[in-house]
């Protein structure tokens, strides 16, 4: 029985742990930004009208001059 010295395991091992570190980073990256940014959850109980304007008027007066 003869036994082949060549080993193409070297490839794969190296193929399958970059493929692991990228999930791995991806899942990282992931659960970071789901920490830092949570989801916008929608008020259903808001002060505001549907019907109403969504922005709110600069209180300044026109004309006024701030640089005197």
């Amino acid at each position: 029985m003869t036994y082949n010295t060549t080993n193409h395991s070297l490839p794969y091992a190296l193929l399958g742990s970059a493929l692991g570190g990228i999930l791995i980073s991806f899942a990282g990256v992931w659960l970071a930004t789901s920490l830092l940014y949570p989801p916008v959850i929608a008020n259903t109980h808001s002060s505001h009208s549907p019907s109403g304007p969504m922005y709110q008027l600069s209180p300044i007066p026109p004309g006024a001059d701030w640089t005197t």
